[in-house]
């Protein structure tokens, strides 16, 4: 367990928090990196495993899916959830102070994540060889000044299905992840136009029912018969870069549609007069509906 570097719970610990899991679920979401390896959580990972293996009913626990620079900013991270959480004694504070050192953590960084002063740090390392540099040097090969480390690019994953998808949104965003949390819904949004962006091609897939088909596709280059189509649904991404793509999936659907059939297509309100403009270059505007949504939504100001 790479970044479990606090002292394992005691045995009656972890059974008081195993009973809690049965009683109520894991309420903390136990975190990930972009591998998948867990950074904080061990303990909840392993009470609620048991606790299924064991043939209790519980639910899918929550996730946060997270992609830091470097494996010194993961043990950072870990360790900061960790400490607000555990109080160490001096015994157990001097064997990661010491543990930091030896990853090359300069005194003022220790004193920093630990919450205690630099003659702390300095007494904890009384009597050992102390060499480590005043600076970091991360995996990446950059030289990193002990600073606290901007937010991490973060997915708030419910299940384990929704934790992969979670993954392939962070490496489809690669450097354009948002340094902050956001949701599974809208980090995928992000994905999508990301790949729009960069010129990305779509996977080129296709499903077929008894009376309906599915396409991957880019309707700038996909071909199909003329008048061919009775309805073409779609949801086309709703940044203002994406905007021209209205335009082209009117021209797609004036020449692939049949007479009087219909384009049914998802739009941001934030551009609906223009996004309606473009599309009725080529076609004829019917009718705007809304779809409610349950839950939170996100205000909307001027």
């Amino acid at each position: 367990m790479t970044y479990q570097l606090l002292p394992a719970l005691s045995a009656e610990q972890f059974m008081a928090l195993k009973a809690d899991i049965a009683e109520r679920g894991v309420l903390v979401a136990i975190e990930v990196d972009e591998r998948g390896q867990v950074l904080d959580g061990h303990h909840r990972l392993r009470a609620w495993r048991e606790l299924r293996a064991e043939g209790a009913r519980l639910p899918q626990y929550p996730r946060v899916v997270r992609r830091l620079p470097n494996e010194d900013a993961k043990i950072a991270h870990a360790l900061r959830l960790n400490l607000s959480r555990r109080h160490l004694d001096a015994r157990e504070r001097a064997e990661l102070v010491a543990g930091l050192r030896r990853r090359g953590w300069s005194h003022r960084r220790v004193a920093e994540l630990l919450g205690v002063s630099h003659a702390t740090v300095a007494r904890d390392l009384a009597g050992g060889t102390d060499v480590a540099p005043a600076h970091v040097e991360g995996a990446d090969g950059k030289r990193y000044k002990s600073r606290r480390l901007d937010p991490p690019p973060s997915i708030v994953a419910q299940s384990q299905r929704d934790e992969r998808r979670a993954l392939e949104a962070l490496e489809q965003l690669g450097d354009g992840a948002p340094a902050r949390t956001i949701d599974l819904r809208r980090a995928e949004a992000r994905a999508r136009e990301r790949r729009l962006a960069t010129g990305a091609p779509p996977d080129g897939s296709s499903t077929t029912g008894t009376m309906w088909r599915i396409d991957c596709a880019d309707i700038r280059t996909f071909d199909l018969t003329e008048r061919s189509v009775d309805l073409v649904l779609t949801d086309p991404p709703y940044t203002n870069e994406a905007l021209p793509l209205f335009s082209d999936l009117g021209a797609f659907c004036a020449r692939v549609l049949r007479p009087g059939r219909l384009l049914v297509c998802y739009a941001g309100k934030l551009a609906l007069p223009e996004e309606i403009e473009r599309l009725s270059e080529h076609l004829r505007y019917v009718w705007s509906g809304a779809v409610f949504q349950p839950g939170r939504h996100t205000s909307i100001r001027a």
